[in-house]
């Protein structure tokens, strides 16, 4: 259950996505409800994806992802065909050793260890980039609307 402001941030997010097919900014999230400033906007946005409403990106002004658990919260039917994004944990990084080679030469454990997290990272990438392109395509108009 969602409190009040949640709530109306959320709702306000959703409807705005089903009119006009992609989210709203900070600014245009503050001018439709009753928060005073962006900063606010930000930390109800965040409690939001805390609870698995939204995915947000990063240093994006339209980077928001409404998740199917928003529109059915919220008894809401989602007009555009956005994507279900799904909120996974990526296991942490095996702990390295400190090996006995000699310095600047990597032992197996090292090299596995390194691989790993550069799998992690670029698994990471992808994530966000197909995430990008997909909230690119619906404000292009390029994926077809519900009905």
């Amino acid at each position: 259950m969602l409190r009040e402001r949640r709530r109306e941030v959320l709702k306000f997010v959703c409807e705005y996505l089903n009119e006009h097919g992609f989210v709203p900014t900070l600014r245009e999230i503050v001018e439709g409800t009753s928060l005073k400033s962006t900063s606010v906007a930000k930390h109800y946005l965040s409690h939001l994806q805390n609870d698995g409403y939204l995915v947000l990106l990063p240093a994006k002004a339209r980077a928001i992802t409404v998740t199917k658990k928003a529109f059915d919260e919220l008894e809401l039917p989602a007009k555009v065909s956005a994507v279900t994004v799904r909120i996974v944990e990526v296991p942490a990084a095996p702990q390295r050793r400190r090996s006995s080679s000699p310095v600047g030469v990597e032992s197996d454990e090292d090299e596995k260890a390194r691989l790993h997290d550069e799998i992690i990272r670029l698994q990471r990438d992808k994530r966000g980039l197909m995430q990008e392109i997909r909230r690119l395509e619906v404000m292009a108009g390029l994926v077809n609307v519900l009905q």
